[in-house]
């Protein structure tokens, strides 16, 4: 900070101080000289200050006016949504902002929200501003006439700058709604113009404060602000963006409550936890990857059974043991009238492992031979199992308080001792499917299953036993 202002004085200069002052009245040649980010800084600093005493008491608070198109619909067929939750997180501030400014790795950490995402330095940027960059990313959107996801792709800028020793904004703003604004306001045309691309959603000045709060923790508050057409929903708060950084904490925290796998080598458990963590989040995505659909469904086809829609697509496996196999993938979604989805979830969790989702059948035992959980000894499990014909079966099953994932795949025995021996995990092929909970009125549980040299009609009457089986013994045991 400088010495003639106080500790608590926000700084003035412009996100690229070297520039110099633009001409009154004219604005920059280029969107990512300032002109919108320091507006779009400010904002993010005053919602914070208005909602967290804490950062309040840090002196955020501006009074500056602000421009209002920035939580203004850009048409009157979109609506703005804004959330704001805070959050004291058991993880170093410096790490935070590092993985928020990491695309990539923004993208996997947020894999329950964000389904691509990769970021590049936009032209004409001057060197000297400070980690800005073009985000290009996917986001995961789910929607209530079919069961699985769409995609929602969205261009923004995020930018960070640290606002004063040991407190850093990572701020978001949508990169061509400054540009169309800008290219607007050269020609003098209304800033209050409707943009060129109507029904398209945009991601309205968002960010997150970071703070040192000790020497392990942050202080975060999370600002997310989406615009989407008015017939749709952004179901993605800011307190889904937090719970998602807490679970994933709980992940990495977790450890073994179980182990009977036969060696007592104390450096091969800790190996091993690593690669079950990774192999379980693995599942997840793949098993993501394989219900997410297009806009328009492509390669999805509808089949209608007892007044359930049933979906289908097919594909031929290339690799691993069902190599030359046709695979169908089934997904169904059914509502269930409960009030809370942890007794729903806890009962998938168990009733998952006595599944053989490839030759859909129901085995009579399996054997725990693993289980990891996080310290609450709930919200995130990794389960190991030997079932009396693969081999094993690996689970994931995690809650977020948004979404609660129950995913499994099965694993050939003499797959897993070759990999286990070697070390050589990214070799493993992997076959997920399982259940996705949503809490929609009632509970939205969507089921994924793949199945090994099916048919069409087999593929339909597996999915249709198997969701009618689990509707009434959910409904028996837990409608509230």
């Amino acid at each position: 900070m400088d010495g003639d202002k106080p500790d608590n004085a926000l700084p003035d200069e412009k996100l690229d101080s070297t520039q110099p002052d633009e001409t009154p009245g004219s604005p920059p040649s280029h969107p990512l000289s300032g002109y919108f980010c320091n507006d779009a800084l400010q904002l993010i600093l005053n919602i914070a200050a208005e909602n967290d005493p804490w950062f309040k008491e840090h002196g955020l608070h501006s009074e500056r006016i602000l421009p209002k198109f920035f939580l203004m619909p850009n048409a009157t067929t979109m609506s703005v949504d804004l959330s704001i939750d805070s959050a004291i997180l058991p993880l170093p501030p410096r790490d935070l902002v590092s993985m928020m400014t990491d695309v990539k790795t923004w993208a996997s950490r947020f894999s329950h929200i964000v389904y691509s995402g990769k970021g590049e330095k936009p032209s004409g940027t001057s060197l000297e501003i400070l980690d800005i960059q073009k985000v290009t990313a996917e986001f995961l959107k789910p929607i209530s006439v079919v069961p699985f996801s769409t995609i929602e792709k969205i261009t923004f800028l995020r930018f960070v700058k640290e606002i004063r020793h040991d407190m850093w904004a990572v701020v978001d703003l949508d990169f061509d709604e400054c540009s169309e604004r800008l290219s607007r306001m050269t020609i003098g045309t209304s800033v209050a113009s409707k943009p060129k691309v109507e029904n398209a959603c945009r991601r309205k000045p968002s960010g997150v404060i970071i703070a040192k709060y000790d020497d392990s923790k942050s202080k975060v508050i999370w600002i997310e602000t989406m615009e989407f057409p008015i017939d749709s929903d952004w179901p993605f708060k800011a307190y889904c963006w937090i719970n998602v950084l807490k679970n994933d904490y709980r992940r990495m925290s977790s450890d073994f409550l179980s182990f009977k796998l036969g060696t007592e080598n104390e450096g091969s458990r800790g190996e091993l936890l690593g690669v079950l963590k990774e192999m379980a989040k693995n599942i997840r995505i793949k098993y993501v990857d394989s219900i997410v659909a297009s806009a328009d469904r492509d390669g999805w086809s509808g089949h209608r059974q007892e007044n359930k829609e049933i979906w289908l697509k097919h594909k031929l496996n290339s690799q691993g043991p069902y190599a030359g196999s046709c695979i169908f993938v089934a997904v169904v979604k059914f509502n269930v009238e409960s009030k809370t989805s942890r007794p729903v979830f806890s009962y998938l969790r168990e009733k998952n492992l006595y599944i053989d989702w490839c030759h859909t059948r129901i085995t009579q035992w399996t054997d725990e031979v693993i289980r990891v959980a996080s310290p609450d000894g709930d919200t995130y499990c990794i389960t190991l199992n030997k079932d009396p014909f693969e081999g094993y079966v690996l689970q994931e099953a995690s809650t977020d308080g948004f979404r609660s994932f129950v995913i499994s795949s099965p694993i050939k025995e003499s797959d897993f001792d070759q990999n286990l021996s070697k070390n050589e995990w990214s070799e493993l092929v992997l076959y997920p499917s399982g259940f996705t909970i949503v809490p929609d009125m009632n509970l939205c549980i969507s089921i994924s299953l793949q199945l090994m040299d099916s048919t069409q009609q087999d593929a339909i009457k597996a999915m249709q036993q198997f969701h009618l089986d689990l509707i009434a013994e959910i409904e028996q045991k837990y409608i509230f």
